[in-house]
This record gives structure tokens, sequence and C-alpha cells, in this order.
């Protein structure tokens, strides 16, 4: 547990299954990666601080992520999620039908985010793959290009055991054109570390070029008032329930 106060205080509690790291704030990216060279576990996982798992979530994960312990192939396990809105209404779920591996050489539902995810500390230690400290904007995504371009793809697993809840305030609509400004210059150097690398994965170099071009885009229009009054109407009154599915 990195910063957030009253989360810090329930965790010192439980010092068998928690350990508090107390270091000054320096944003999502920064904790994370403290989070990731502190871990002594063989995956890691990454949870949103206003979401939910399901209370078999762990054990069910661990279990599938033990299967493939010797499987070099799988370093990066995507499980299925849910997404409520405002209202505690079921907004939208990343479906995944039936177990299976997909190469990381199209774009899929889910594959931007680091919350449903697990990933093989070894792995992530091996190709040095961490969030860019200072950018804490499409930090998720920049993380998860790097770590499937070196993992060549993922395994899917068809159980729903996260719940992530849209707010107005932690999602599109809290975003401002400065951050947006920032965001691009992290998939410059994003790119710029990548190539440096000799990182040889040709969709990764497209994924980026396509979202700095989308964070671009939006510089001219997020963080607008009537921009956070849309999209607080689409998270409370969005349709109680649709179906995102693997193109």
């Amino acid at each position: 547990i990195i910063d957030e106060a009253q989360n810090i205080k329930n965790a010192a509690r439980y010092p068998g299954i928690f350990k508090v790291i107390h270091q000054p704030n320096q944003g999502r990216s920064a904790a994370r990666d403290t989070g990731i060279e502190t871990a002594t576990g063989e995956w890691i996982g990454f949870m949103d601080c206003d979401d939910e798992i399901m209370p078999d979530f762990m054990e069910r994960m661990l279990a599938c992520a033990a299967r493939y312990s010797s499987d070099a192939e799988v370093n990066i396990i995507q499980y299925a999620s849910k997404r409520y809105n405002l209202g505690g209404k079921l907004r939208s779920l990343v479906e995944i039908p039936a177990q299976e591996y997909i190469p990381y050489d199209r774009r899929f539902p889910g594959r931007e985010y680091c919350w449903d995810k697990l990933y093989r500390k070894s792995f992530l230690d091996k190709y040095g793959i961490r969030f860019l400290p200072g950018y804490d904007l499409c930090e998720d995504v920049m993380f998860n290009i790097q770590a499937l371009a070196r993992a060549g793809g993922l395994l899917r697993v068809p159980y729903y055991g996260y719940k992530k809840y849209d707010y107005p305030t932690n999602g599109y609509s809290s975003r401002t054109s400065a951050q947006m400004r920032k965001a691009v210059e992290g998939y410059d150097l994003l790119e710029k570390k990548m190539k440096d690398e000799g990182v040889d994965c040709p969709y990764a170099f497209r994924e980026i070029a396509v979202s700095r071009k989308e964070a671009q885009a939006d510089v001219r229009h997020v963080g607008s008032p009537g921009r956070k009054v849309k999209y607080y109407f689409i998270h409370l009154f969005r349709p109680d329930e649709t179906k995102t599915k693997a193109r």
C-alpha cells in the first residue's frame, strides 16, 4: 500500500498481509514502480483504490497463474471485468467467452488497462518494464505497450472477479489539455526508449502512433465545462449493460 492515508491506516493492522511503504507523493507511476521493486511474489497485480474484487479473486487467479508457472510463453494473464457507472449500475463488461492466448498483433478489449491483469514479476524485471515516472495519464497504456511487445501476447481467462467503478472525477472528463500534452510527451519518450532498447515489435510502435494521435486530438477538447457535464451524464445514465467482445 503506497500513499492513500486511510488505506495505510487500515492495512497497518494486518502486517502479515500488507506491507506499508512510505514515500513522498510522486504520482501513480512512481508508486506502482516502487510496488514492483518491492514485491517478492511470482506475480504482480494492480488495483485502483476505488474498485472491488470478489472474495475468491486472489485464490482463483493465483491458482490459474500457478498452472502456468513453468510456461515461458505466459507472462501476462488478463481476466474478465465488469464496469459500473456512478449510479452503481452495470455499464459494460469485457467479455472473455473462453480461455485463449491472444497474440499482440491486434487491438482487443482491455489491452490498455493494468487493473485487469497479472504480470510475472521476473518477466518485468528481466526487461526492465516499468511505468514512466512523472507520467500519470495514459500510464496504463504506455506500460502495457512495453509489456505486450516483450511478451508477444497474453492469456485471457473467463473469470469476472474485478469490479471497476467509473466516476466523473476519475475518468475522461477530469483530464485537462495540459495533461494530454504531457501524455503526448510520454508517448514520444516511450517510443525512444523502446527503439533504444532494440524492441522488435512493429505493432507496438503502431499502437504508440495511434495512441499519440488520439492524445493530440484530445488536447484541444478535454477539460472544458461542457465536456465535464457531458461525461457526468454519460456515467450516470449510460445503459445498464453493454458487452464488449474481442474483434
